[in-house]
């Protein structure tokens, strides 16, 4: 698997795990304007990292493994580790 695709999956990861905790966060259905954004911006990301994971080479990224791959499949483990914490 190519350093391109590696990290737009690990982004992709981090961005879904993202906006399933925005989801899960606020029961009652009211959000601030801050939090709106916060979501918007969660699913932007998942849709922007979708495209990178599918077509590597338009989207661009790193072409080798590089500090920025590691950062991105750091943020994906702590992510989702957060996640996985939060729910149970």
């Amino acid at each position: 698997m190519s350093s391109s695709r590696v990290f737009w999956l690990s982004f992709g990861i981090f961005a879904l795990s993202s906006a399933i905790r925005w989801i899960m966060a606020d029961g009652s259905g009211s959000r601030s304007t801050v939090s709106l954004v916060g979501g918007v911006a969660a699913v932007g990301m998942t849709l922007i990292a979708a495209y990178g994971t599918l077509r590597p080479d338009d989207a661009g990224g790193p072409n080798a493994k590089s500090p920025l791959t590691y950062c991105a499949v750091l943020a994906a483990v702590l992510s989702v580790s957060n996640l996985l914490i939060t729910v149970r």
